[in-house]
């Protein structure tokens, strides 16, 4: 009973405080819908409309999805549309956890309480994937996470997928949201780190991703549907330490 009213607290503080809770830039209210090809372009495609369902996943960056709810009901291709950040921050703070026991990711504080709002693209009234639909900074065309914290902290790790690595450095100076860009150093090196984007687009895919590569993993949590394996990086070793592990 004490952590429910713990959480609601928190809930209805980040609602009242709300100007002191965005990143600086993080309070964009609106995103522009835009099909996209493999390299991120904006392109001319087949899609009319689309909804944006959000989805939580708390206490990690990634992991199966949580929670979902709607976001953007039904917007118009190439389109400009609200953004509720306030929606999003009562989202975020009704959602966070502490990072879990077993996580490989290095979480300072400990007791720092967070969570990654993941995105899916489907089709208004069916409920039908699109694919990895993702924010994207319309200018650089990074793609974008967001995040919410609680505190300020440092959330980092270098974690393995594969023949992937991922190196995250991620540094939160206040509660609030928080976007995160993910870079592409190498096909099989990607880096999150703070980002401070201007404009936003939402990114969608020109055709649904049936068999998902890592970057659709790093960014799409809730394509269930067509993706039940969900990424689970794991703290990199080297082959000395696996060697003494044998």
């Amino acid at each position: 009973m004490t952590r429910i009213l713990r959480d609601f607290c928190i809930s209805v503080l980040a609602m009242v405080s709300c100007t002191s809770c965005f990143q600086q830039n993080a309070n964009i209210d609106k995103v522009t819908i835009e099909e996209i090809d493999y390299f991120q372009r904006s392109v001319p495609g087949f899609i009319d409309f689309v909804t944006i369902r959000v989805a939580v996943i708390p206490g990690s960056i990634f992991g199966p999805p949580g929670r979902e709810e709607y976001l953007v009901e039904r917007a118009e291709m190439g389109s400009a549309v609200p953004l509720d950040m306030r929606r999003l921050l009562q989202m975020g703070a009704s959602n966070a956890s502490t990072a879990e026991k077993n996580s490989a990711l290095m979480v300072q504080p400990q007791d720092m309480r967070f969570v990654r709002l993941g995105t899916l693209a489907v089709r208004p009234y069916t409920d039908d994937a699109l694919g990895s639909g993702s924010f994207m900074d319309k200018k650089s065309r990074d793609y974008l996470v967001l995040l919410y914290a609680d505190r300020p902290g440092l959330i980092s790790g270098n974690l393995c997928a594969d023949s992937t690595k991922v190196n995250i450095h991620v540094s939160i100076d206040r509660a609030g949201l928080h976007w995160i860009k993910i870079k592409n150093v190498t096909p099989t090196l990607y880096e999150f780190e703070n980002a401070n984007p201007s404009e936003l687009a939402f990114g969608v895919p020109t055709e649904p991703v049936i068999s998902l590569g890592l970057v659709e993993d790093l960014l799409c949590f809730s394509c269930y549907s067509f993706a039940p394996m969900v990424l689970r990086p794991h703290e990199c070793t080297s082959p000395s330490s696996d060697g003494e592990k044998n």
